[in-house]
């Protein structure tokens, strides 16, 4: 997640959506893929908050539609929508509190586009963390729909925590097994669970049969539903495209892609647990023609998917054993615990060497690198987290998460 450093964020979420949205409305409509509604949700809307008229004066205002940020900005909420907004001194409002900021910011709330909430305890804790840090939009990216039922029932109860968009239960082979899931009948049962809970999108892994990917991609389009997740180890991301995935998770590529050397795609074949089997990014020097060819696909596609890269987890994942980034003193704004357990966060994959950490910190300028292309070229980057996976260990109590 990116921090705006000029100052503090004061998030006066539901006013400012409200006020944003009519303007966002048909730019939204427009970048939805084809046979897309955008802003399709399955939960009501969040109720406006009303109450007393407000007065913020000496904002920082950044209003989200690419304008410049305004500085000295009034704004003026009243039956919870934006009344007015302008710059210098503030009209009378009789009535309203006046709140002065002292130059902190305002601005919508922002979006989380990759989280994994867990169980409710874990749950709760995380959506006040991050409605705190200004969050109000968050797309759970996979969960089980019992943890998702539990979910639902407590948010009922607190319409100011952030709203969400869930794609339900993964759908995905075997990793320890290395199989893939076929097409058929326990796939589409799957997606039928998923259809009756009421969710917004449909999440696939890395172990999706090319034969299951169509079916999972024709039963989206049928319902209306986003298609989002991993590209699956059967087939390219191009393929993967064209075939129907509207979001593409993480920067996951095949090697034979980015690559044009083929002894270093030999050295990471597709089977490697993902903390190795990245490795190839690191090799991504500049944009060569294979690497080239790939990025101008994607523009040739770009109204037809968004790339979701989460770099934030490549970039904590690959820097766990460097003490200049653990002892940062940015890191005070993280939790002890988040401190104590950052460097364990890799041991799902097994001990990586010094070598293979600094492959793991190549793969981040890599993908960097590559997401800075794709930009330029068009394609629609979303910004995700995966929060809070990178960040806990296996059977832990307390979740934590980098911010």
């Amino acid at each position: 997640m990116r921090v705006i450093k000029r100052s503090i964020a004061v998030v006066c979420a539901v006013a400012l959506t409200a006020c944003f949205a009519a303007r966002t409305v048909s730019q939204a409509a427009t970048a939805a893929p084809a046979g897309r509604q955008a802003g399709r949700m399955n939960q009501p809307a969040p109720a406006t908050q009303t109450g007393p008229a407000l007065m913020l004066t000496n904002a920082w205002l950044i209003d989200g539609t690419g304008a410049p940020a305004v500085e000295d900005a009034w704004i003026h909420i009243a039956d919870g929508r934006i009344a007015d907004v302008g710059r210098g001194a503030p009209p009378a409002a009789p009535g309203a509190r006046v709140l002065d900021l002292k130059g902190r910011t305002v601005l919508p709330g922002l979006s989380d586009m990759h989280v994994h909430l867990g169980a409710l305890p874990q749950a709760r804790w995380m959506l006040k963390l991050l409605l705190a840090h200004g969050v109000t939009n968050i797309k759970e990216a996979g969960n089980t729909l019992g943890n998702l039922a539990a979910i639902r029932r407590w948010m009922a109860e607190d319409r100011r925590l952030p709203h969400l968009y869930i794609s339900g239960a993964t759908l995905n082979g075997s990793e320890a097994d290395l199989q893939f899931l076929p097409a058929g009948g326990r796939t589409r049962t799957l997606l039928d669970n998923n259809l009756a809970f009421g969710v917004d999108f449909i999440k696939i892994h890395n172990w999706i049969s090319s034969f299951a990917l169509k079916q999972i991609a024709a039963f989206s389009e049928a319902h209306d539903l986003y298609l989002t997740g991993h590209v699956p180890l059967s087939v390219t991301s191009v393929a993967a495209i064209d075939a129907g995935m509207t979001i593409l998770e993480h920067v996951r590529v095949h090697q034979g892609e980015v690559i044009d050397d083929p002894q270093v795609v030999a050295r990471f074949p597709l089977d490697l647990v993902v903390m190795r089997r990245t490795g190839y990014w690191a090799f991504l020097k500049s944009e060569n023609p294979v690497a080239r060819a790939t990025l101008d696909a994607w523009a040739q596609r770009k109204n037809r998917f968004f790339s979701d890269p989460t770099l934030v987890v490549q970039e904590a994942l690959g820097y766990a054993d460097d003490p200049a980034k653990r002892d940062a003193p940015e890191m005070r704004l993280i939790s002890p615990a988040m401190a104590r357990q950052w460097p364990q966060a890799t041991k799902v994959y097994g001990d990586l060497s010094p070598e293979e950490f600094a492959v793991a910190k190549g793969s981040v300028t890599g993908m960097i690198a590559f997401v800075g292309a794709a930009h330029r070229r068009g394609i629609r980057i979303l910004t995700g987290t995966d929060t809070a996976v990178p960040y806990r260990r296996r059977a832990a109590r307390s979740p934590t998460t980098l911010v």
